[in-house]
């Protein structure tokens, strides 16, 4: 009976072992398939500014011509005011788009 009982774990050890190191080897192997395919987003940004003077534009224009970019991929990053000449505010929007 010691006999039968040796030799199941002489064959069952290396058997074991065996089937451990192909799991490691394949996940191994899945790691750097899945390291090649991971690429960046984009590879750069295109920048716009819209420029609009507080005033001047009419605000369903300034929304269609926002709208439009929008459309066309545009996303607006930021908004900022400027006062020139005392009185004028210009408003500038920031936009991007990948590449």
């Amino acid at each position: 009976m010691e006999n039968t009982g040796k030799r199941k774990s002489r064959i069952l050890l290396p058997a074991i072992m065996i089937i451990l190191c192909t799991i490691i080897a394949v996940q191994v192997l899945a790691q750097e398939a899945n390291r090649d395919e991971i690429k960046p987003l984009t590879k750069g940004w295109q920048h716009l500014a819209l420029t609009n003077v507080i005033g001047e534009t009419a605000k369903s224009e300034l929304a269609r011509n926002i709208n439009k970019l929008g459309r066309e991929g545009w996303e607006m990053v930021s908004v900022s005011n400027i006062i020139e000449s005392g009185n004028t505010t210009k408003t500038i929007f920031y936009f991007k788009k990948p590449l």
